[in-house]
Parts: structure tokens; C-alpha cells; sequence
């Protein structure tokens, strides 16, 4: 069905306004920040280096590891826009997901259980402040997390297998770390806008 735009023309200036100087910023630096989100790992990146203390090198291709330090080779950004409760402010905990796409490849399935690094964040609907970072480093952490991954890959090639046998398409590609994943990680670090290190109960009170 076809509805007339609800952006009026004071709208429309205010986005082309909002556009060139995004376009000039994307010509400064040399990075298309429209591209797939990319604004945000630019943003994890600059949060990322104060959280670590330590400089944060960003990868600018499409494939491989998103970013590496002199400590991590291999660190992975997720990022995901949080939405609120009206009546608690909260967030809602079933729009917290960080997905892994391409599953279905072996190589990329592989990848998958070879990150050393990675930070998950939740941005504030569609504004560049994030709400939460959480972050998994630690020995502990990268052990929790590749279990599930595993255990998450081998669900994903049953049900892949079994809609092949029925002759139907496979679905989605993905894997995917919800709240509870997240939840039941016992070695994963919290921190907020302002990088400031969060208790795990502090973190479960964000949602409702």
C-alpha cells in the first residue's frame, strides 16, 4: 500500500543538511559511514579504545576481523538498536540480538569460533549514543562464548538439513546471541555511555 511520506518539507531540509555534513565527514576520512551501519563501529572503535586503555586499529574491508589491537588480532563489533518500554523505559530484552550471518559457510562458520575480542553493543534507537557496551575477552569469556557458537552451529545445520530434506529453503543463515546468551555468560564485562564498568546486575536492571 502506498501512504504519502510523512516527512514534510522543513523535514526534508533539516535531512539534506544532516546528509552533507555526513558526506563531508565521509570524504575527510575517507569511509562511507552510511554503508551498512558503519557509523557505529566507528563509534564502538572510539569507545573501544578508552574501555581497553589502548589504541584500537579498525579494519576497513568487508571481510575479515573488524578491528586488532597490540594484545587482539582478531576482535569482532556486533552492534543493535535498543527499543524502549513506554511504560518502564526500559529495554526490551527481545530486541537485544547480535547476529552472525553466512553460517552455512564452512569457512565462516569457522571464523566464527576464532574471535579473541569482541564487543557487543546496544545503540539508543536510532541516535549515535550507545546505551550499553558488552564486551568478551577474557580467557573465561572467549571459552563461553565459543561453546555456545558451537552449540548454536550444530542447531543451525539440523534445522538446515532437515528443511533440505523437505525440500524447503534453508531460512535464515544466521546464529544469533539474545539477552539470555548473554545473560547466562558468566565472564562477560558491562559498561555504559560514558565507559564506565557496569555490574551484572546493573546490567540486568537496563531491561525489563
Amino acid at each position: 500500500f502506498f501512504k504519502r511520506s510523512k516527512m514534510n518539507k522543513s523535514d526534508v531540509k533539516m535531512l539534506r543538511a544532516a546528509l552533507r555534513q555526513i558526506a563531508a565527514l565521509c570524504a575527510a576520512t575517507g569511509n562511507n559511514l552510511l554503508h551498512n551501519y558503519a557509523w557505529r563501529e566507528h563509534i564502538q572503535i572510539n569507545d573501544l579504545e578508552q574501555i581497553l586503555n589502548t589504541p584500537v586499529m579498525k579494519n576497513n574491508r568487508i571481510t575479515g576481523a573488524d578491528f586488532s589491537t597490540q594484545q587482539y588480532k582478531n576482535g569482532e563489533l556486533k552492534s543493535c538498536k535498543g527499543e524502549r518500554s513506554k511504560t518502564t523505559n526500559k529495554l526490551s530484552k527481545s530486541k537485544c540480538k547480535f547476529e552472525f550471518d553466512k553460517q552455512n559457510d564452512p569457512i565462516r562458520a569457522q571464523q566464527t569460533q576464532k574471535y579473541d575480542c569482541l564487543m557487543f553493543t546496544i545503540f539508543e534507537g536510532y541516535n549515535p549514543d550507545a546505551v550499553v557496551h558488552i564486551v568478551i575477552r577474557s580467557n573465561n569469556a572467549i571459552k563461553e562464548f565459543n561453546a555456545k557458537v558451537r552449540s548454536k552451529q550444530i542447531e543451525f545445520n539440523n534445522k538446515l538439513q532437515e528443511s533440505l530434506k523437505a525440500g524447503r529453503r534453508g531460512g535464515r543463515d544466521s546464529i544469533c546471541f539474545d539477552y539470555y546468551d548473554i545473560k547466562s555468560m558468566t565472564s562477560c564485562e558491562f559498561f555504559d555511555a560514558n565507559r564506565k564498568s557496569l555490574t551484572r546486575e546493573q546490567f540486568n536492571n537496563l531491561f525489563h
